[in-house]
């Protein structure tokens, strides 16, 4: 190609021309490639629970009407609540599609205080809080963003959640 009767102006503008569509190309091409992550932050309602068609009679309907119950919220400044029988607050993160959850408060009370309740009403119950009191609750995000899965710390099962207002 023969550019000797093309002027140096010409010549620069065709080169930034050129280097403006290449970067445009390569940005269209990057953010259709984003996805972006999605978030645990909102309200959650129950959804399912293999877990619960296990349970039979009277305890299987305790345990159904105190699931079911089961709310989550996680909020902006990485505190969450869970509502239900026995409310709960405490601390989230997020990392990839893991959900770490650590417990502050339970039912308005340190969880200090409510060993301390715990064992006053069943040193049983009690022993078994123990045993979970300082252990975080991993729950996994869908891909899609759309369920949170919490795993049974006791390996008896997991709850699902679906986001409340979709």
């Amino acid at each position: 190609m023969n550019l000797s009767g093309v002027s140096a102006r010409t010549l620069t503008i065709v080169k930034k021309s050129l280097a403006f569509s290449v970067l445009s190309v390569a940005l269209v091409l990057a953010a259709s490639g984003c996805k972006k992550a999605p978030t645990v932050e909102g309200k959650w309602k129950f959804k399912e629970s293999a877990s619960l068609s296990k349970l039979t009679g009277a305890q299987a309907e305790m345990a159904k009407s105190f699931i079911k119950s089961m709310a989550l919220e996680f909020k902006k400044d990485k505190k969450y609540s869970m509502s239900g029988m026995v409310p709960m607050e405490g601390d989230w993160t997020l990392d990839d599609h893991t959900v770490t959850m650590k417990v502050t408060t339970i039912a308005g009370m340190s969880k200090d205080q409510a060993m301390q309740m715990a064992m006053k009403a069943s040193p049983a119950q009690a022993k078994l809080l123990k045993s979970q009191q300082d252990k975080p609750t991993i729950a996994t995000l869908s891909e899609d963003g759309k369920t949170l899965t919490l795993n049974d710390t006791t390996g008896k099962g997991s709850v699902v959640f679906e986001r409340d207002g979709e």
